[in-house]
């Protein structure tokens, strides 16, 4: 829903002129602010309403915050008036004479509201100097209620050694444990995926049987999966979830956005075509093409593919912690391909003979807790020791398949017992961010092969590896004796030279460098590329790429799976020179990404690392 000017509905009138004066006064000091630069700050953009969470007035004080891009720009705290919970809001403009820091909102900008934490159904757009009336509202999706008969008790845990910060300190109470599981089928007794593809040139045919899933631009193909939850513990809150596919092939060497969302009917996987969804149930609209009756308006996540033979990975959390807090709406989703060119991409699905590449969820959730035991401190020179790099094995041979054809129809959870699992952990590493210093980073240039670019304060990558992108992280104070479950990269970029897509591909360094020292022809001044670029294999970088990413949009974070790579680090950390990022295009194009000396810590570069 988007914002309204006027409304006849909801908000008090003794509300309204309170707002009204209010942002009045606002706007009129905003208005006679003096002259500091060659134009005064922008005018903010206001909102005001009503708020509720989970259909009820939330308490005075509860914060409201807007969100652009996916930073904060403004909070409020909510207050009570003539008996309901009211807000009022003020988005601060972007000044452009900043330098590339971003303050706040430009017009046309998408708003999203938060309250308390929760992403409210309805959204905003900013206009400078405007004041719009806008209800919210937000439902709270993953904090889930014990049915009225459970009694939930945890079994006893290990001991462990919760860790949350760079330097640990003894504590007498431990938090609660974060856990996860993983939901993958035919690996460890769990069989409750249901999947197939639809196809609008074949309309009366099912695929359940072909072992993949096709998707095609244009919504041509689509591929449908449901994951049974119902045995997922009772009273524990979701922190993640996210379901990974894996890409086997495709039609043609071409991008494609592949986008998720929630299916709002039942459908049986064995019967479902073009047309039906179920021999006993047509479509909405052919294709599962009517929004409400067959899928979400909102995309619940999206991702560019452009590789194959590899996994991608969709953000499903908000998805899955409404199945939990509400079973029945679980119908499971529908995949749908976008694209500009003739193209169709092939997934493996859960009847693939190999069970470990099958569509996989898994979902770290908090709850229960560890017994307390004092956590060691950790002296700055610590040096890791090795320690063995995850194992990833085929699991036994399955039992008898299950019967395949049952109908994706929600059934509750019922009340089990949480069984303990090893506390999952996450550590992060970003420089300047509590305390840590650890980032060392830097480009180099063809165009300008003896000049050294480290105080630039971003790092530039430039198609056909013209330049291309040095980063090291510092892990030596990495707690031994852990196991890596997942790490994952995170870059913003700001800006591009043209709005054209560029291939971003990761590759391991191997061989020292010095961040302030790096050219394009030298690693050091002591010490030369074993190519010019860094681009001799094996002498400076690995033969594979570790990952990548289509860059497409400037403004925003992309993410990278550095999984193994962290892993073998923390397992042989002599072996740590950092990654280089060269880019790839067939047009004239480059990215710039903020490195870790740039003047916002929020945008720097950061490491995230989930372990147990």
């Amino acid at each position: 829903m988007s914002a309204k000017y006027t409304s006849s509905r909801g908000t008090a009138p003794r509300f309204r002129q309170v707002i009204v004066c209010i942002l009045a006064a606002v706007l009129s000091l905003a208005g006679a602010l003096p002259v500091l630069g060659d134009a005064p700050p922008g005018l903010p953009c206001s909102f005001w309403g009503t708020v509720t969470l989970d259909r009820a007035n939330v308490p005075g004080g509860t914060i409201v915050t807007a969100w652009i891009n996916g930073v904060q720009h403004a909070e409020t705290a909510a207050f009570a008036n003539a008996g309901q919970s009211v807000y009022t809001i003020n988005v601060p403009a972007d000044d452009p004479h900043t330098g590339g820091v971003i303050e706040g909102g430009a017009d046309g900008d998408a708003i999203v509201f938060k309250v308390g934490g929760s992403t409210a159904d309805q959204t905003g757009t900013w206009q400078g100097g405007t004041s719009s009336e806008l209800d919210l509202s937000a439902v709270t999706v993953i904090a889930f209620t014990p049915t009225p008969t459970a009694t939930p008790t945890p079994s006893a845990t290990p001991t462990q050694t919760p860790t949350r910060s760079i330097t640990p300190t003894p504590s007498a109470t431990s938090p609660p444990v974060v856990q996860s599981r993983t939901y993958q089928h035919g690996v460890d007794g769990y069989w409750g995926v249901t999947d197939t593809h639809i196809d609008a040139w074949d309309p009366t045919r099912n695929y359940a049987s072909e072992g993949k899933l096709t998707v095609r631009q244009g919504g041509v193909r689509s591929a449908l999966i449901h994951f049974d939850l119902g045995d997922f513990p009772t009273v524990h809150q979701v922190i993640e979830a996210k379901l990974s596919m894996y890409v086997y092939d495709a039609s043609a060497a071409r991008p494609m956005r592949a986008s998720l969302y929630t299916l709002h009917r039942p459908w049986v996987a064995t019967q479902a075509t073009w047309l039906r969804a179920s021999d006993a149930e047509m479509w909405g609209a052919a294709g599962a093409e009517s929004v409400s009756d067959d899928l979400s308006a909102e995309a619940v996540d999206g991702v560019e593919l452009s590789s194959t033979r590899t996994w991608y990975h969709f953000d499903v959390t908000q998805a899955v912690g409404h199945w939990l807090a509400h079973p029945e709406t679980n119908y499971g989703l529908i995949i749908k391909g976008y694209s500009n060119a003739s193209v169709q991409y092939r997934l493996f699905s859960s009847d693939w003979i190999r069970a470990d590449l099958r569509p996989k969820l898994v979902i770290v959730y908090e709850g229960g807790s560890a017994e307390p035991t004092p956590a060691p401190t950790l002296s700055p020179t610590v040096t890791t020791t090795p320690t063995a790099m995850p194992t990833f094995t085929l699991p036994p041979t399955p039992g008898p398949t299950a019967t395949p054809g049952s109908t994706v129809t929600p059934t509750p959870r019922p009340n089990v017992t949480p069984t303990s699992s090893p506390v999952v952990q996450s550590r992060t590493y970003q420089h300047g961010v509590d305390s840590y210093w650890g980032v060392t980073d830097t480009h180099i240039d063809a165009w300008d092969p003896a000049r050294n670019y480290a105080s630039e304060g971003k790092l530039i990558v430039r198609q056909g590896g013209v330049r291309s992108a040095l980063i090291r992280f510092d892990l030596g104070d990495f707690p031994t004796g852990h196991q890596v479950i997942e790490a994952k990269l995170s870059m913003y970029v700001y800006d591009a030279s043209t709005a054209r897509p560029m291939r971003a591909s990761l590759y391991t360094l191997h061989r020292p460098w010095v961040a302030t020292q790096a050219t394009w022809l030298r690693a050091s001044d002591a010490e030369m590329w074993g190519a010019a670029g860094a681009e001799s294999v094996s002498d400076d970088l690995s033969a594979e790429v570790v990952d990548g990413v289509e860059l497409s949009s400037i403004r925003t974070w992309y993410h990278f799976d550095v999984t193994q790579a962290v892993g073998q680090w923390l397992a042989h950390p002599e072996t740590n020179y950092g990654l280089i990022i060269k880019g790839y295009s067939n047009a004239s194009v480059q990215y710039r990404l903020f490195s870790s000396d740039w003047v916002r810590a929020d945008l720097r570069p950061k490491l995230v690392i989930l372990y147990c």
